[in-house]
C-alpha cells in the first residue's frame, strides 16, 4: 500500500480531514491496481517511479472527482502518461502474473 503520509502531504490534506483521507486512501489502492492493469507490470511498493505514479494518479482523480460529462472529462497529464509508459516498457519490472509476481 502506498505511503499515506506521503500522499496526504502531496495533496495538502490535514490530519483532521478524515473523509478526505479515506477518499485518498481508496484512490491510492485503486491507483496500484490501475498501474498493474495499464502497464502489465507488477506494482512494486518500494519503487520511486511507481510511488510517483500513484501520487500523480491520486492527485488527478482527487482533483477531478466531480460528476462526469462529455464537457468536463479530463485527460491524464503528460507527466503521468510518460511515467506509465516508462514502467510499461521497462524490462526491470516483472510482468503481472509472471515470475516473481
Amino acid at each position: 500500500m502506498a505511503d499515506m503520509d506521503d500522499i496526504k502531504n502531496y495533496l495538502h490534506i490535514d490530519d483532521d480531514q478524515t473523509d478526505e483521507l479515506r477518499q485518498a486512501e481508496t484512490l491510492a489502492k485503486t491507483a496500484e491496481t490501475f498501474i498493474e492493469r495499464q502497464t502489465g507490470k507488477k506494482y512494486v511498493e518500494d519503487d520511486e517511479l511507481m510511488r510517483f505514479a500513484v501520487k500523480l494518479l491520486v492527485a488527478h482523480w482527487y482533483t477531478n472527482r466531480t460528476p462526469l460529462s462529455k464537457a468536463n472529462v479530463q485527460e491524464y497529464p503528460y507527466s503521468l502518461r510518460s511515467v506509465l509508459y516508462t514502467i510499461e516498457l521497462n524490462d526491470a519490472y516483472a510482468p503481472v502474473g509472471g515470475d516473481g509476481a
